[in-house]
């Protein structure tokens, strides 16, 4: 729908313009004396490039340039491997791969999160930098207790806590998106993903 559209899109011009993380986003650097990223490398200014015109202007105009191959490979997500940089490279050159989870043996790992990102920006037709994202459910290095657990305590600010230490844990190992904090209403006992 339109509304799924516009919401990706606004979501790759935020991680466009704010790289995240403890090492800097592979962007197009600006030549000296161009003041904005040349994501798509053509020499010029395009539209969605342009962080002085509104949001939702530039995402209709990124849209438009997406096609319908690319803007499927932004709904894909991948796992981050040790190999990844090898098995995932002609997908992130085509613009085919729009996040990856990375797995417990690549978590922190900069230079590959990087090697990655420079295939992404530097190769891919649009520039559109990749979303690293991670299930922190209820910590990422301090572990709390279940969200259903901290929900049963009827503290809010608690919740609050919790996850503003497990988005600043996230943020520095270089994760973009956390999936959570969230609630899911149940109405079936069998769902086994209830305790988030």
């Amino acid at each position: 729908s339109s509304k799924t559209w516009t919401f990706l899109a606004i979501g790759l011009l935020a991680a466009c313009q704010h790289g995240q993380g403890p090492a800097p986003q592979a962007a197009s650097a600006a030549a000296p004396g161009q003041p904005w990223n040349d994501l798509n490398r053509n020499g010029q200014k395009d539209f969605y490039e342009d962080p002085n015109q509104p949001v939702e202007s530039r995402v209709e105009d990124l849209l438009t340039r997406m096609t319908l191959a690319e803007k499927l490979g932004q709904l894909s997500q991948q796992p981050m491997l040790k190999d990844s940089a090898k098995v995932h490279e002609e997908a992130l050159a085509q613009g085919g791969i729009g996040s990856f989870l990375p797995t417990y043996d690549v978590i922190g790992d900069v230079a590959l999160r990087n090697r990655l990102q420079k295939i992404a920006v530097e190769r891919s037709r649009l520039g559109i930098p990749f979303l690293q994202g991670f299930d922190t459910i209820h910590g990422y290095r301090t572990v709390f207790p279940i969200p259903l657990g901290q929900a049963a305590s009827w503290d809010p600010g608690l919740l609050e806590r919790t996850q503003t230490v497990a988005a600043f844990e996230s943020t520095a190992a270089g994760m973009d998106w956390t999936f959570a904090p969230m609630m899911d209403i149940a109405r079936d006992p069998r769902w086994g993903r209830i305790a988030e």
